[in-house]
């Protein structure tokens, strides 16, 4: 997953560059453009309308425009796909893909306008027509081919891995008074001047609410909840668990449960939730499947 996000990255920072080169040129041009038709209507009144249709063909409006839309587009896209920001990826699919029609589309376009330009054939290879549109046409299909490779499940998890992300809570909750100021180092809560001793997590588990199975929590690293056999330390074969369903870290006396864009959600007691502190004895539920969770404390 590391490789396919730093990939992406990649990718969005490719398309942030292109974005920025493209509007940069666009306004470029229109700027020259205008500055052309000003200093040719200043020196040479009588050239007005030649000076209009000379800007209109060098430098055609229409042509500007559409640079600098494709141009912020572009950025736009590019610094969310290189965050991998979730709603960056079905964004990513439909340009990637729109733009591997447009090319392929483009390369007997191309090879049709370079064959019958009498420049090309009389300076340039008799195969450069030929050579230009399949260079077209390989872009196309690599630039297709990316932007189907974000339908896996893989792409979903880097993107999902990112998403689950939020911040994490300073502190531990006092038992006592229920605020979170609870000082794991000494056991004290300065909120309601309790003493409750440093509390440590013996044990914690999922367990199956239909067949009882039990299934451990680590809370030394996070525990990732799934489908998938390979990649999860607990492993949720039922149809309606997504492959990287939700992951369960241990920070700072708290247990957090992150859901990583799955398909069917993951719910706290009922609730749907993205992130959410989860404690002893809350029913957990990922797709169909509902487990209890549990955890076994003593003071020291």
């Amino acid at each position: 997953m590391v490789l396919r996000s730093f990939i992406y990255r990649l990718v969005g920072m490719f398309w942030l560059l292109v974005g920025l080169l493209i509007t940069g040129m666009g306004l470029a041009y229109a700027f020259l453009a205008q500055s052309i038709t000003v200093f040719l209507r200043g020196e040479f009144p009588d050239a007005v309308p030649y000076a209009n249709e000379v800007a209109g063909r060098l430098f055609p409006g229409w042509l500007i425009a559409w640079a600098v839309l494709f141009g912020v587009l572009s950025i736009l896209l590019g610094s969310n796909l290189a965050a991998l920001k979730s709603w960056a990826r079905p964004v990513a699919i439909a340009f990637h893909l729109l733009l591997a029609v447009f090319l392929a589309a483009l390369a007997p376009v191309i090879y049709v306008i370079l064959s019958d330009a009498t420049v090309v054939t009389r300076v340039l290879p008799t195969d450069t027509p030929l050579i230009v549109a399949g260079v077209g046409a390989g872009l196309a299909a690599l630039v297709g081919a990316f932007g189907i490779s974000l339908f896996s499940d893989g792409a979903q998890r880097a993107f999902a891995s990112i998403r689950a992300k939020s911040p994490r809570p300073a502190a531990a909750r006092c038992p006592t008074c229920g605020s979170y100021n609870l000082n794991l180092q000494t056991g004290t809560c300065p909120q309601c001047d309790a003493e409750q001793g440093v509390v440590a997590v013996m044990a914690a588990r999922l367990v199956d609410l239909e067949n009882g199975e039990r299934y451990p929590v680590q809370y030394r690293r996070r525990t990732t909840i799934g489908r998938d056999l390979l990649d999860n330390d607990v492993r949720l074969t039922d149809g309606s668990v997504s492959q990287p369903h939700a992951f369960i870290d241990f920070h700072e006396g708290r247990f957090m449960i992150y859901d990583q864009g799955s398909t069917n959600g993951t719910f706290v007691n009922d609730q749907r939730v993205r992130f959410a502190e989860i404690e002893s004895g809350d029913e957990l539920r990922f797709g169909r499947l509902r487990l209890r969770f549990e955890v076994d404390y003593a003071s020291r």
